[in-house]
């Protein structure tokens, strides 16, 4: 009992790495929706592990035609439409990455003696 409860706590930490990854960096280049992997398609704002993984099931049977087309994967409406835009290519490199954000609070401790 005491291993599978310890699996489940290491398994939903794992699966919480992404979401605090995207809390203290910031994404910069594309995620090509047609061909990015889940773990590609999880960086982008708003979307976790499931709906990245409903994105890659979709293009499976249909291809994205059009950035709006991710409104037809559950979970994905207008506002986290508008999230993803600036993010999204149809075609071309997964260039996307996410660039660790200085902590802003240790530099305003700094002593300026």
């Amino acid at each position: 009992m005491k291993k599978a409860i310890t699996y489940c706590l290491i398994l939903s930490t794992l699966m919480a790495l992404p979401a605090l990854a995207k809390s203290k960096g910031t994404l910069t280049g594309k995620v090509n929706i047609n061909e990015a992997t889940v773990e590609q398609l999880a960086m982008l704002p708003g979307v976790g592990a499931s709906t990245a993984k409903a994105i890659a099931e979709y293009r499976q049977k249909n291809k994205f035609n059009t950035v709006e087309d991710l409104k037809n994967i559950p979970g994905i409406g207008e506002k986290t439409l508008a999230k993803l835009v600036a993010y999204v290519v149809l075609t071309g490199p997964t260039t996307a990455q996410w660039i660790k954000t200085p902590n802003v609070a240790k530099a305003d401790k700094v002593s300026t003696r």
